[in-house]
């Protein structure tokens, strides 16, 4: 017994990734015990990347989101201790809903001798509902020793990417 179906519909919410980007610094931050990365942004323009949609935009470190929607983010920091050990530095991503005040929502660590290079990563997921007052910044902290985030405008080293996976 066999029988053949005919889809005459119309299927809706397939419509793949509506937006993807990755911004990365494009040199090494400055030594600090605790600072957002506010400069020297750029989007990655590596041959053969390609953005989605829009786009992020960025100034002075806030990421500022093109939509509203599920967004899937992923952080990577390439952290350097610097002029002693890092017993606990930590790499965080701030978050706010006024355009004001900044929360961390991500959070990863590292440690190391004085010079000693780590990668950290974290992923998260953010449901943006405010095009306007919700964005995020990029901070690097250590209590008592020198650190900072390591770049290229080359090659992703302290880089960040945003997709769009679905409606908010």
């Amino acid at each position: 017994l066999s029988a053949n179906y005919a889809f005459t519909g119309t299927i809706t919410g397939a419509g793949g990734i509506q937006e993807y980007d990755t911004w990365r610094i494009t040199t090494n931050t400055s030594n600090t015990t605790d600072s957002y990365i506010t400069s020297n942004w750029e989007r990655t323009d590596t041959t053969s990347f390609e953005k989605i949609g829009t786009g992020m935009t960025e100034s002075s470190g806030a990421f500022s989101f093109p939509s509203t929607g599920k967004y899937l983010l992923h952080a990577f920091f390439t952290m350097q201790s610097r002029n002693n050990r890092s017993n606990q530095g930590q790499c965080r991503v701030y978050q706010t809903t006024n355009n004001s005040s900044y929360n961390s929502i991500a959070q990863g660590e590292f440690s190391g001798e004085s010079d000693d290079v780590s990668t950290v990563s974290m992923s998260f997921l953010l449901d943006v509902t405010d095009t306007t007052n919700q964005k995020i910044k990029l901070n690097i902290y250590n209590s008592a020793t020198e650190l900072r985030a390591l770049g290229s405008s080359s090659a992703n080293r302290t880089y960040i990417t945003f997709m769009k996976i679905g409606d908010t």
